[in-house]
């Protein structure tokens, strides 16, 4: 099961191609390569942004046969090691998620996720100006977890995509954390991706569709159910 990936804030700002594709395509070629060799399966985990997100429509999804077009450094080598994965033509299942959380947090990123940012940010009396128009379907890492664990046992194969069945955009997820915590909104505000500085290329809707997951008796639950389980969890100490 492959987790390794050459992401956050530093390698979105490295322009230089070569670590990358070492880590995102070539890692991934070589593990497929000796798991073939050994007759096992290959987990590989992708991300929503080997698609641009061009898509200004809301509602959008894409699904797991949609054409594969990154707008950024780091899409393009997870999409090349997802490409390279399928060229050795051994047993693979590649898993592609979105807008991760969990409680560990993400390595790359400090052990830091967005809703533990939302709110240590409210804690230091900051005011929160959260983008508006750019939308995802959030996973929390339990649902990667659990729903994989399935996959392997039903012994299925190929791409899917693991993510809440339906999508929301950042300031619509930071909305409902002060929802569930009790939080004042006077102090969260929407603001517009052209008015905040990005550091990475990306387009408008990376939402991805789980329906392949759903038709396979799979079950898929919604974004605010897995915010709250989350904060429940985290309030217990879980």
């Amino acid at each position: 099961i492959n987790t390794a990936a050459y992401h956050g804030k530093k390698a979105y700002l490295d322009v230089e191609p070569e670590l990358h594709f070492k880590t995102n395509s070539f890692g991934p070629y070589f593990l497929a390569e000796y798991c073939k060799k050994k007759k096992i399966t290959l987990v590989h985990f992708s991300t929503d942004y080997v698609f641009n997100g061009n898509k200004s429509v809301a509602n959008y999804y894409f699904n797991e046969n949609d054409l594969a077009i990154p707008s950024n450094l780091y899409g393009a080598s997870k999409l090349a090691g997802e490409n390279l994965i399928k060229s050795v033509n051994g047993d693979y299942i590649i898993i592609r998620v979105a807008s991760l959380f969990g409680h560990a947090g993400c390595k790359a990123k400090n052990h830091d996720n967005f809703i533990e940012m939302i709110i240590r940010k409210y804690n230091n009396d900051e005011d929160l100006e959260i983008v508006d128009d750019i939308w995802m379907t959030p996973t929390s890492t339990e649902l990667a977890v659990n729903t994989v664990t399935k996959i392997i046992k039903k012994k299925h194969k190929g791409v899917f995509h693991v993510n809440s069945k339906d999508n929301c955009n950042w300031y619509m997820f930071a909305e409902q954390i002060f929802d569930v915590m009790k939080y004042d909104k006077h102090k969260l505000n929407s603001v517009s991706s052209a008015n905040k500085n990005q550091i990475i290329d990306r387009g408008f809707n990376t939402s991805l569709s789980s329906q392949k997951l759903i038709n396979l008796n799979i079950k898929m639950p919604t974004w605010k159910y897995l915010t709250k389980k989350y904060l429940k969890d985290r309030e217990n100490n879980i």
